[in-house]
């Protein structure tokens, strides 16, 4: 008996280090990768439902005529529910996006799920962020502070960052070993002593549109991805009653946990949102540790679905316990050294390799186990969320 019970065991174990395996072979290992597995997929999935659709934006740059948006689109037979599915918005965060997509388009697509509720996968929305390892596009944007309909946002002064430029956009060649660098800690905790972290962490993540060089710009028009888009969206979001868009980040908050990030709604969308996600705790924004940005993607899909019942929803995936304060500082520092090197380069090689190793890792770490546990939190959130989705009232 005692015996069975071993056999049983190692089998039972097996079998679950073989799933954990395969949830690690849906990451990619670079930008060209992850696009190839995805059209692969969608290609299989056009074959299995004739319906689908497949399109590529070519996203214009001044270095490299190969970087492209890709689309895929699977509607239903019934065009009730849409569920919108987004990854790369913030580049290099990419690598997680895409796998989740690949994981998602496996295990969840199938005849039942297809007859009232469609799917719409963006994959790679800041490809030269995703390619050249940077956050931000070509033009220093960031995508998730740029996209809206609204032209009017690029006129936002946010006045705390002004007040603290200085501090998060130094200028000159990254030398670690300098004062600047080697005491950023000190500096950061008395920057944080005058102002507190949500309100620092508040000036800094907003979004900000007078600094073209610094952290967190906007940009001045909307970049030539979601001009692109917005066409797309409106025509296919029309003929559905209710919209889920997730958008797929990875960085902020506890390591391997799965947080819940929209910005703040009336009460009576909120609810909609709290039912869908129920027993989930959600970072509503208007709590004392979070921050709220302006020209979120998944803001500018619920302008386009303005009419529509609507969850916005961004899924994070933490790296670097940046909920806590120094984890905070960490990550902060790291965005900082990225940035001036792009802009000023390093005063050595080995300064380089040293920032863009923390730089990855906080965006994409190397860990199996991080990976694993994303994969695990993200498919017992969906076993539970795309039930509820689907038999959510409609009236």
């Amino acid at each position: 008996m005692k015996a069975k019970i071993v056999i049983f065991l190692i089998f039972a174990f097996g079998l679950l280090n073989a799933q954990n395996e395969g949830l690690i072979n849906y990451y990619p290992d670079s930008y060209t990768v992850a696009r190839e597995n995805f059209r692969k997929k969608a290609t299989e999935i056009q074959q299995q439902y004739p319906s689908a659709q497949f399109l590529t934006l070519k996203i214009p740059s001044k270095i490299d005529t190969d970087l492209t948006l890709d689309i895929l689109y699977i509607p239903p037979k019934n065009k009730q529910r849409l569920i919108i599915i987004s990854s790369g918005v913030h580049g290099v965060e990419g690598f997680t996006g895409s796998a989740i997509q690949l994981m998602i388009m496996d295990r969840y697509l199938n005849d039942t799920l297809l007859q009232n509720t469609g799917f719409l996968f963006l994959h790679a929305l800041n490809p030269y962020g995703y390619k050249y390892l940077r956050r931000v596009t070509e033009n220093n944007v960031d995508l998730n502070r740029n996209s809206t309909t609204i032209d009017t946002i690029y006129n936002i002064v946010n006045k705390g960052y002004a007040q603290i430029y200085d501090f998060i956009n130094p200028t000159g060649e990254v030398n670690l070993h300098s004062c600047l660098h080697a005491c950023f800690f000190l500096r950061a905790l008395n920057v944080v002593r005058k102002n507190s972290i949500p309100v620092l962490r508040q000036a800094i993540l907003q979004g900000q549109y007078q600094y073209p060089d610094g952290l967190y710009y906007g940009g001045k028009a909307p970049e030539p991805q979601i001009k692109m888009l917005t066409p797309i969206l409106d025509t296919t979001i029309k003929p559905y009653k209710l919209v889920m868009e997730i958008d797929l980040h990875t960085g902020y908050g506890k390591r391997g946990m799965l947080h819940l990030f929209p910005n703040p709604l009336p009460k009576d969308k909120r609810t909609l949102v709290e039912n869908v996600f129920q027993g989930y705790h959600i970072d509503w924004g208007d709590e004392k540790d979070f921050y709220t940005t302006t020209g979120d993607f998944i803001d500018y899909i619920g302008q386009i679905a303005h009419n529509k019942k609507y969850i916005p929803m961004t899924f994070e995936y933490g790296t670097m316990n940046s909920q806590t304060t120094i984890g905070s500082i960490k990550s902060l520092h790291i965005m900082i050294m990225e940035n001036q090197g792009f802009h000023y380069g390093y005063k050595h090689r080995r300064d380089s390799i040293r920032v863009m190793h923390k730089f990855i890792e906080m965006y994409y770490p190397s860990s199996e186990k991080w990976k694993r546990q994303v994969m695990n939190e993200t498919i017992q959130m969906f076993g539970r969320v795309i039930p509820r989705f689907v038999n959510y009232p409609l009236n």
